[in-house]
């Protein structure tokens, strides 16, 4: 009987031991931050062209920083941007440049009660609109799934 309560002790505080340092070295795992993350076009860090970013960068997520705005977009998306306005009088409210891999995005707030009109504007300073404005900065739920993907060539 004292043998299995000294097996059992010993158990306790092994487990216990390891969750203290599951918790201290993971501790992003149980407390999620919204890293400061901003698309570069000298950057390359980024992955899984195409897809939707928000799936895992948002507060609940496993990716670094809360996207409010992310996609990807082919074509010469070198020096890039991706800008969001009002209307087309006045500058943007908001730019994002295009990485290296053709992604782009931001964690900085972008209050989508009054929707944007898209720019995409290229090295040469060329800006195309897209037709509609946007309420929601997840530009993969329709570019390459139910309308085309962004191309900044034309």
């Amino acid at each position: 009987m004292k043998r299995n309560l000294i097996t059992i002790n010993y158990i306790a505080y092994m487990l216990l031991f390891v969750t203290a340092t599951f918790v201290s070295s993971c501790d992003k795992a149980f407390i999620p931050e919204n890293e400061t993350t901003i698309s570069n076009s000298s950057e390359d860090e980024s992955h899984y062209f195409g897809q939707n970013c928000m799936e895992c960068h948002h507060s609940a997520g496993h990716g670094e920083g809360w996207f409010t705005l992310a996609g990807s977009t082919k074509g010469n998306y070198y020096m890039a941007t991706i800008e969001l306005y009002y209307d087309t009088i006045n500058p943007p409210v908001h730019k994002i440049e295009v990485d290296q891999k053709g992604n782009f995005y931001t964690t900085n707030e972008i209050n989508y009660q009054t929707p944007y009109l898209v720019g995409l504007r290229n090295q040469n300073n060329d800006i195309k609109y897209m037709k509609s404005k946007i309420s929601v900065g997840q530009c993969s739920l329709c570019h390459g799934a139910t309308t085309s993907t962004l191309n900044i060539n034309w």
